[in-house]
């Protein structure tokens, strides 16, 4: 119930946002919205549109895994020849404390 909670709300201020006019201030900068037609935005399939962004950014890190060009530490310091490869907390001491 809360997921369709959180959606319609998502939803509502999205509308709010992509079908208020377009305003532009002295500078030309807006202060509206996108200026979007209701009904253009009433005929978006919004889940489906999540569905597939959800699984092209998904897609696209795996691709990255696997070709090892996702922006880790260690291949930060070998694309800009960097000598420290090391995770900056990997040289912290660990303090545990026994309750």
């Amino acid at each position: 119930m809360s997921k369709e909670l959180d959606y319609q709300i998502a939803i509502a201020d999205a509308k709010s946002l992509y079908t208020t006019p377009v305003m532009r201030n002295d500078r030309y900068v807006n202060t509206g919205g996108l200026g979007w037609d209701p009904e253009v935005f009433v005929s978006v399939d919004w889940k489906a549109r999540q569905r597939v962004r959800q699984s092209e950014m998904r897609s696209l890190w795996l691709i990255k895994q696997e070709n090892g060009i996702n922006r880790t530490r260690r291949n930060n310091a070998r694309i800009m020849n960097i000598l420290d490869d090391k995770c900056p907390n990997a040289s912290d001491i660990v303090k545990t404390v026994n309750t």
